[in-house]
């Protein structure tokens, strides 16, 4: 409702998940938010685009350079690609345990988490240009994101309980020191890709 001249397109390859983002883009009088299924991975991106956000979604993909060059292709000329990917070697505390490594929910990831030098590579014979890269998850924003996780192996409706404390403490997550959990990372289109 704030950018009432832009058009918002939200895809995910799982159908209840865009039927849920379409409900609440209705419920909330938001006409120009609209939902599509499709899976990366096998399908293109159709239109052109001035940005595109992929949070915490190429773990689950395959052929992550694949889903770059499909980014990079669907992007208008200096169009803009966010991300948010895992960051490698970056333990927790509660996951620390056995019994809580245990309770963790099976993602279903394609690959493992991703190093920073790594990301960067990737971006780079994509043909994009990093502007922007932070460490993110850091500290308590740990903690609670662990207790999210545990709360949902236990049962969905107390995880999503839990979700405004969570996002209260993410939001103050640059007040936290440490290395961070994972990658924020906005690239421009800057020119083809590498062959």
């Amino acid at each position: 409702s704030n950018h009432p001249d832009c058009s918002m397109l939200g895809i995910d390859r799982d159908d209840a998940g865009i039927s849920f983002g379409a409900r609440l883009a209705e419920q909330n009088g938001l006409g120009n938010v609209r939902y599509q299924a499709l899976d990366l991975e096998s399908d293109g991106l159709a239109g052109r685009y001035d940005i595109i956000a992929c949070m915490a979604v190429l773990q689950f993909i395959r052929d992550v350079p694949g889903a770059l060059e499909k980014f990079h292709d669907a992007l208008a000329d200096g169009g803009r690609l966010i991300l948010q990917l895992p960051l490698a070697g970056t333990p927790g505390f509660l996951m620390r345990f056995r019994f809580a490594r245990k309770r963790l929910p099976d993602f279903g990831e394609a690959r493992g988490a991703f190093t920073e030098s790594e990301a960067r590579a990737m971006l780079e014979e994509s043909g994009f240009e990093i502007e922007q890269l932070r460490r993110i998850i850091k500290g308590p924003a740990i903690v609670a994101k662990e207790v999210f996780y545990l709360l949902s192996a236990i049962h969905p409706k107390a995880a999503f309980a839990f979700c405004p404390l969570l996002n209260w403490v993410t939001v103050c997550d640059e007040r936290y020191s440490g290395s961070g959990q994972g990658l924020f990372i906005v690239a421009k289109k800057s020119r083809a890709p590498a062959e």
